[in-house]
C-alpha cells in the first residue's frame, strides 16, 4: 500500500469523479417515478405532491405536463424526442425555470428518426417558428351537445343523489352497491319519470337555452332541441347504464358460482372487484364514455383495463392505471399482444373487454384495392360484391370486423411484469378509409376547370344520407384478423393451426385445440376450438369530409418504372399531403388538425381524389370553410404548389416543404418534383386529356339531350367499367337504355368487370330481369372487355353511335360511374369519329368476349307476385316453397318492421310461419329506429327486448334483434325476408324474398306491393 501525498491527492479530488463522489457529503439519492395520462388522477397528483415536496427528484412524463401543471421550482427538463411542434416544445421547455430560482437547464435528444434528424438539422429555424393560434370551432355540434347533456345530468343527480354532501360522487351514489337487471328497470323508470316532471322539464329548457349563447345562424344548425335533445341524452345515457349493469351482472355471477363450488376466497374476490368497480368516480366514467365536455375536443376512445389483483406495493393500488387512447390508435396499440408500459410495469392485452352484445357487434366490410373506398354490412350479403363507388371487383375480399369498446389485460398477469430493454410493438392500424360514395351530380364545379369538389358533413346534408364516415381497421400481425373465443373474450393473432411434425411413415396431424386462459380469470377457458376465420378490430368515426377531384389523369413514369400504379399511388400521395399542409397554412390551424388520404381511379383513366378531413369527430369545420370567398380553390392550388417548390431543392421531400410530424410514415414514398410538374402542367393547360380525336365541351349533358341526339343512329355502344353498382340502378338510366332497345336500335355494353352468373344482390337481380328478354332476342349485346384501365380508360369514348368517319362520339372526363349510375355525366365532350379514334377503339375491343344471354336469366327465375291494392295477402301461396320444411334460420331485414305500429305484422307474420313450416330454429331480425307522430325515438335496446319477447312467445327459436339507431345510414334496398331450410334430403337452400313494399305492405291489404322470390342452393 502506497500512501497518497496531500498535492496528489488534492489533484484527485479535482478529477478523479468517484473520490469526488465518495467524499460528498450531500448525497443526492435518485428518486423517479412516471407522469402518465395511464395513471388514475389520485396517482398523478400524489406523485405531483411528493415531486413538489422533493421526496421525488425525477418524473418520467409524456404530454400530460405541457398544460395545467405547476411543479414550482423545476430546474430542468429533457425531452428524450424532439416535440412535434413548436407550441409543445415551449410547453415542455417552458415547466423548468417558473420561479426564476436558477436558470433553466433544458436538453433536447434528436433520435435517430426522419423527424428528429430532420428537425435538428434545421434547429434554428423550428426554434424561431411561431405556435398557430388556437380556437374553438362552434359548429361542432358533439361538442356542443356534450355541453347539453351535463346540464340535464346535473339537475338529475341533484334530485337522485340522496347525500347532496358527496363532493365526488361514484357509481354506487347513482346506481346503488349493485345494479342488476331487476334495479336497472326501476333506475330507467325512475329516469323517464323524471325527464317528465316539473324538474326535468325545466332541465331540459335550460339545456336547450345554451343555444342562446351561439351565434343566430348556428343555433339551428349545431344545437338540438325539443324531442331530440331529449332522445339523445336520454339513449346516451341509457347505454352508459346498460354497460354499468353487465359489468355488475357478470361480478356477481362470478362470486355465485365460486360460492357455489365452496371457493370462497375466489367469491370474495369477485364480490370485491364489484365494489372497486362501484366505486368509481361517475365524473371520471362519464368523461370517458364521451357523455360530458372534457379539457379536449371530443374523441372515441377505447381503454385498457388492467386487472392487476390486489394491492401490491405503495403506488400499484386498484385502478392506478386508466389506460385510455383515441380509438383510431387504440384498435392496433390496445389490441390483444400488444404491450403497453404504465405505472413501472409493463401490461399486456389479452383480450376484449366484455360489453354488451349490441355494444359489439361482429359485422362485414370490404375495403376496395383500386379506390380504397369501404362498403359496410351487417351480413355477408349486405356487402356487395364490387365495389359501390367505383364498381371494381378485383381482389375483393369480404372480411369480419367489431368495432372494441375496450380491451382487457388477464388476471393471469395481474401484476404485470419488469420493463426490459425492449417491448413487443403491433401492427398499425390502417389508413383511415371513406365509406361514403357521393354521386357524380354531388360533386361541384370549382374555379378551376379541371377541380370539382364536394363536401360531405359529420352530421350528413339536408335530404342526404351521406355523411363524411370514415374506416379504420386494424387487420391483426400477419393480416389476418385475430381469434375470438365468444366465450371468455381471449382474442390473439390469427394464424393457422400448427402441425406436429409426422413420425415415419405417418401422416402429420394438425393440432385442432386452442389452448386458452379465459382473461377475467386466469384459468383455462374451457372452448378450445379454433375460429373458422380471423375479426378485425375497426373504428369508424364521422368528421367533416372534403373531396378534391382532379379531371386530368395522373402523369405516367418518365424511365423504365414497370409499377405505373405504385409511380401514380406515390405522386397521389404527395398531392394529397401538398393540400393538407396548404389547407392547414391557408386557415392558420397545425398541421395535425387536418388530415388527408386519396382515392386513386385507374379504370377512369388514372384520375385522383384528394380526400381531406378534420381529425376530430364530429368535425371541426375546416374542411367546410374550403371553398368560402376567402379561403377559395385556386389559393388552396398556389399554396399546394408553393409546398412543392422546396426552398431547399431537394429531390423527393424535406422538412423545408413537405415532411412533418404526422406523415413520417411516408417521407419514402414522396414525389415532389414529378407532383409539382403535374400540377404545374394543370394550370398550363398541358395535363387536360386529349387523346385520339376531336371533342369540344358539352356544358350541360343530359340524359334528354342524349336521346336526341342518338335519335338518328340504328345502333348505340356503350364502353364503362361496370353494368351497375349492386346495390342500385337508376331506373333512367335504365328506361332510356330500354327506350332505345323499343325503337329497334342496336345496344351494345362493353364491361371492364366480370358479371355474376348468380348475382345475389336484389339491384342485379332485377336488373338481369329488365334485360334478359332483350339478350335472348339478340337486340342487347353484353360484352367482358379487358385492358381499360390506365390512360386508355379516360381517352375512349363513354357512348358511340358506329365506328364509320363522322359518327357520334360522347366521352366522359371522369368515366368511373356504371353503365346504369349515368350514362352521362358532366363534364363530358362531343365529337365525331375519325381514323384515329376507330383504331383506338377497334384495339380495345378487339378481345372484348360476348356474354351469354343465359347469363341473365337468374333474375327471370325469380317468381314475382304483384300485389295491388285491395288484394288478398296469400301467403300460403307466397311462401309455398318453404312449407313443412324445417327452417334453419329466418332472417329479416326491413328498417321499419320494429317500429311500434308495425310489430304487429312481424308478430301476424311470425304466427303464420309457425304454422306453415315443420319448425323454425333461429331468428334473426334487423330494423331501424324510428319516430313516431309525437317525434319520440323508443331506445334500440327497448325495441330489440321487445321484437325478442313477442317472437319468442310465438314458438320460433332464439331470437336476436338487432336494431340500429335512427339516421345511419342503409342500403338502397334493405327490405329482405332470407329463410334457410333443410329439406327431406338434407340439403340446405336459402330461400330469398325481396320485399318492395317491406313487412308491413306485404300483410296490409290496404297496400300496393311487389314480392320477388329466388331459391339459392347453399
Amino acid at each position: 500500500m502506497v500512501k497518497l501525498e496531500d498535492a496528489e491527492r488534492e489533484k484527485l479530488r479535482s478529477t478523479n469523479h468517484y473520490l469526488a463522489s465518495y467524499e460528498e457529503l450531500n448525497h443526492l439519492t435518485l428518486r423517479a417515478r412516471e407522469h402518465t395520462a395511464a395513471l388514475s388522477t389520485e396517482l398523478r397528483e400524489d406523485i405531483e405532491r411528493e415531486f413538489s415536496e422533493r421526496r421525488l427528484n425525477l418524473l418520467s412524463c409524456t404530454t400530460t405536463m405541457e398544460m395545467g401543471v405547476d411543479l414550482g421550482d423545476l430546474e430542468a427538463v429533457v425531452n428524450l424526442n424532439v416535440p412535434p411542434g413548436i407550441a409543445n416544445y415551449q410547453q415542455r421547455t417552458g415547466r423548468a425555470g417558473r420561479r426564476a430560482q436558477a436558470a433553466p437547464f433544458c436538453v433536447t435528444v434528436a433520435r435517430n428518426t426522419s423527424y428528429d434528424q430532420a428537425v435538428f438539422r434545421t434547429l434554428k429555424d423550428y426554434l424561431m417558428s411561431t405556435p398557430t393560434t388556437p380556437f374553438i370551432n362552434l359548429q361542432n355540434a358533439e361538442l356542443f351537445i356534450r355541453h347539453q347533456i351535463s346540464v340535464v345530468l346535473s339537475h338529475f343527480f341533484k334530485s337522485v343523489i340522496v347525500d347532496q354532501n358527496i363532493n365526488a360522487p361514484s357509481l354506487k351514489h347513482l346506481f346503488g352497491e349493485v345494479l342488476t337487471q331487476e334495479s336497472k328497470g326501476a333506475f330507467f323508470d325512475r329516469l323517464y319519470a323524471w325527464t317528465e316532471s316539473e324538474k326535468g322539464i325545466l332541465a331540459f329548457a335550460e339545456a336547450e337555452r345554451l343555444a342562446e349563447t351561439l351565434p343566430a345562424e348556428l343555433r339551428t344548425v349545431v344545437a338540438t332541441s325539443g324531442p331530440a335533445l331529449k332522445n339523445a341524452i336520454v339513449g346516451r345515457f341509457r347505454e352508459f347504464a346498460e354497460d354499468v349493469c353487465e359489468r355488475c351482472s357478470a361480478y356477481v355471477a362470478r362470486t355465485k358460482e365460486s360460492a357455489e363450488a365452496s371457493d370462497y376466497g375466489k367469491a370474495k374476490f369477485w364480490q370485491a372487484q364489484r365494489e372497486q368497480y362501484m366505486e368509481q368516480f361517475l365524473v371520471t366514467e362519464l368523461s370517458r364514455r364521451g357523455l360530458i365536455p372534457t379539457y379536449s375536443f371530443p374523441v372515441h376512445s377505447l381503454t385498457l383495463e388492467v386487472q392487476d389483483g390486489n394491492s401490491f406495493g405503495k403506488y400499484q393500488k386498484q385502478a392506478d392505471v386508466a389506460l385510455s387512447r383515441d380509438a383510431s390508435s387504440g384498435i392496433s396499440e390496445y389490441a390483444p399482444g400488444a404491450e403497453v408500459v404504465a405505472n413501472g410495469r409493463i401490461w399486456e392485452s389479452s383480450g376484449l373487454a366484455k360489453y354488451p352484445k349490441a355494444f359489439m357487434p361482429e359485422r362485414w366490410y370490404a375495403a376496395c384495392q383500386e379506390c380504397f373506398h369501404v362498403d359496410v354490412g351487417d351480413t355477408p350479403q349486405d356487402v356487395p360484391s364490387a365495389c359501390s363507388n367505383c364498381g371494381t371487383d378485383t381482389g375483393r375480399r369480404k372480411r369480419k370486423y367489431v368495432e372494441p369498446k375496450g380491451f382487457v389485460t388477464s388476471a393471469a398477469n395481474k401484476k404485470g411484469r419488469d420493463p426490459g430493454s425492449s417491448r413487443r410493438r403491433v401492427r398499425p392500424a390502417d389508413e383511415a378509409r371513406l365509406i361514403a360514395a357521393p354521386r357524380a351530380e354531388e360533386f361541384l364545379e370549382t374555379e378551376l376547370p379541371y377541380l370539382q369538389t364536394a363536401l360531405l358533413p359529420a352530421r350528413g346534408a339536408e335530404g342526404s344520407e351521406l355523411r363524411g364516415s370514415l374506416f379504420v381497421a386494424n387487420r391483426g400481425t400477419f393480416g389476418e384478423g385475430y381469434y375470438r373465443c365468444h366465450k371468455c373474450n381471449f382474442c390473439e393473432a390469427f394464424k393457422k393451426p400448427t402441425s406436429k411434425s409426422p413420425s415415419k411413415g405417418k401422416a402429420a396431424v394438425t393440432t385442432k385445440k386452442w389452448l386458452h386462459q379465459d382473461p377475467a380469470t386466469g384459468l383455462k377457458c374451457p372452448e378450445d376450438t379454433y375460429p373458422k376465420m380471423g375479426l378485425d378490430f375497426a373504428h369508424m368515426f364521422n368528421t367533416d369530409v372534403r373531396l378534391l377531384r382532379f379531371l386530368a389523369p395522373l402523369p405516367e413514369p418518365q424511365d423504365d418504372v414497370n409499377d405505373v400504379r405504385r409511380y401514380q399511388e406515390r405522386v397521389a400521395r404527395t398531392v394529397a399531403e401538398a393540400f393538407r399542409l396548404a389547407a392547414s397554412d391557408m386557415l392558420h390551424l397545425h398541421p395535425g388538425e387536418l388530415r388527408c388520404t386519396y382515392r386513386l381511379y385507374c379504370t377512369a383513366g388514372s384520375t385522383v381524389e384528394v380526400v381531406l378531413y378534420d381529425g376530430i369527430p364530429g368535425g371541426a369545420g375546416y374542411c367546410a370553410r374550403l371553398g368560402q370567398p376567402q379561403f377559395s380553390f385556386p389559393e388552396l392550388l398556389q399554396l399546394a404548389r408553393n409546398r412543392l417548390e422546396c426552398p431547399a431543392g431537394c429531390d423527393s421531400a424535406c422538412r423545408s416543404c413537405l415532411c412533418d410530424y404526422g406523415n413520417q410514415r411516408h417521407w419514402d414514398n414522396f414525389l415532389r418534383k414529378d407532383s409539382s410538374e403535374w400540377l404545374s402542367s394543370l394550370v398550363s393547360g398541358k395535363a387536360i386529356r386529349t387523346g385520339p380525336g376531336k371533342y369540344v365541351p358539352w356544358p350541360k349533358p343530359s340524359l334528354a339531350g342524349l336521346a336526341d341526339r342518338f335519335g338518328g343512329y340504328p345502333s348505340v355502344s356503350v364502353i364503362a367499367s361496370s353494368l351497375s353498382s349492386p346495390t342500385d340502378f337508376s331506373e333512367t338510366d335504365l328506361n332510356q337504355v330500354l327506350t332505345w332497345l323499343q325503337e329497334n336500335k342496336l345496344v351494345k355494353l362493353y364491361v371492364a368487370n366480370q358479371l355474376e352468373r348468380q348475382p345475389k344482390e336484389y339491384a342485379l337481380l332485377m336488373l338481369y330481369r329488365h334485360l334478359y328478354p332483350w339478350m335472348a332476342a339478340g337486340k342487347l349485346k353484353v360484352f367482358q372487355l379487358d385492358g381499360l384501365t390506365g390512360k386508355a380508360a379516360s381517352e375512349v369514348p363513354r357512348l358511340f353511335s358506329s365506328l364509320e368517319n363522322g359518327a357520334l362520339l360522347v366521352r366522359q372526363v371522369f368515366p368511373v360511374q356504371a353503365v346504369f349510375q349515368g350514362l352521362v355525366n358532366a363534364p363530358a365532350e362531343l365529337g365525331a369519329v375519325d381514323d384515329e379514334v376507330r383504331a383506338q377503339v377497334t384495339e380495345l375491343l378487339s378481345d372484348a368476349t360476348e356474354y351469354p344471354a343465359d347469363l341473365f336469366a337468374e333474375g327471370s327465375n325469380m317468381d314475382m307476385w304483384e300485389l295491388e291494392s285491395g288484394d288478398k295477402r296469400d301467403l300460403q301461396d307466397i311462401f309455398k316453397a318453404i312449407a313443412g320444411q324445417h327452417v334453419k334460420k329466418l332472417v329479416i331485414k326491413d328498417p321499419y318492421c320494429g317500429a311500434s305500429n308495425n310489430r304487429h305484422r312481424l308478430q301476424e307474420y311470425a304466427k303464420f310461419l309457425v304454422k306453415h313450416v315443420q319448425v323454425v330454429d333461429a331468428v334473426q331480425i334487423y330494423c331501424s329506429e324510428t319516430r313516431d307522430r309525437n317525434d319520440v325515438v323508443e331506445h334500440r335496446y327497448d325495441v330489440a327486448r321487445k321484437l325478442e319477447v313477442m317472437l319468442e312467445a310465438e314458438g320460433v327459436g332464439r331470437v336476436e334483434a338487432h336494431v340500429k339507431e335512427i339516421g345511419r345510414s342503409r342500403s338502397t334496398h334493405d327490405r329482405e325476408i332470407a329463410i334457410e331450410t333443410a329439406d327431406s334430403t338434407g340439403c340446405d337452400f336459402v330461400h330469398r324474398y325481396f320485399l318492395s313494399g317491406g313487412l308491413d305492405y306485404l300483410l296490409d291489404s290496404r297496400s300496393a306491393t311487389k314480392v320477388f322470390h329466388l331459391r339459392v342452393a347453399k
